[in-house]
C-alpha cells in the first residue's frame, strides 16, 4: 500500500518539475520578448533619423575615423573594405557603424556605396541619447538589438533562440 502511495508522489513530482519547465521556458520567453525593439522605439529613432542619398562609390565612412552615428540602409547595398580589401556587402535594412558608436573609436572598416542610388537613414549619437533619457527601457532594447545584429553580422549562421 505504501508503495503505491509512494509511486503517486512520484508521479505528482514529476508533473511540478514538468509544469515548473514549462512556467520557466514562458518567463525566458517573455523576458526576451522585453528585450526587442518595439514598433514604437523603431518608429522613435526613425523620425529623428537624418535621409541621405549618395551615388556609388561615395566613401560613407572611413576606416580609422570616429563616428557617433549610426546608418541604416534604406535602399541599395553598401560595400565594405579593409585597407582598400573587399570585405563584404550588406543589403536594405542593414545597420551598420555599431562598433564605432559604442566604443566610441574609429571605425575599423570603410563602408562604401555599392550601387548607383543609396539611400540612408541617419542616426545620429546625440538623439539616441536624448531617447535614453526620456524613454525608460529603451536604452536596454536598443542595445540588445544592436548586440543581435553585431552577432548575426559576425556569426551569420547563428541567431538567437
Amino acid at each position: 500500500h505504501n508503495s503505491g502511495i509512494l509511486s503517486k508522489l512520484v508521479m505528482k513530482s514529476e508533473k511540478e518539475k514538468e509544469k515548473d519547465k514549462e512556467k520557466d521556458k514562458e518567463k525566458e520567453i517573455a523576458l526576451r520578448e522585453s528585450l526587442n525593439m518595439t514598433n514604437e522605439d523603431r518608429a522613435l529613432l526613425l523620425e529623428g533619423a537624418k535621409s541621405l542619398k549618395i551615388s556609388k562609390d561615395s566613401v560613407i565612412i572611413t576606416e580609422g575615423q570616429q563616428y557617433q552615428r549610426l546608418y541604416q540602409i534604406v535602399k541599395g547595398t553598401c560595400r565594405v573594405e579593409k585597407d582598400g580589401t573587399p570585405l563584404g556587402v550588406m543589403q536594405e535594412n542593414e545597420m551598420f557603424g555599431e562598433i564605432s558608436f559604442l566604443e566610441g573609436t574609429g571605425a575599423a572598416v570603410s563602408v562604401l556605396a555599392n550601387d548607383d542610388e543609396i539611400e540612408l537613414s541617419i542616426i545620429e549619437g546625440y538623439f539616441v541619447n536624448i531617447l535614453f533619457e526620456r524613454k525608460p527601457g529603451f536604452a536596454g532594447r536598443f542595445f540588445h538589438h544592436l548586440c543581435i545584429g553585431l552577432l548575426n553580422r559576425l556569426h551569420p549562421s547563428s541567431s538567437p533562440p
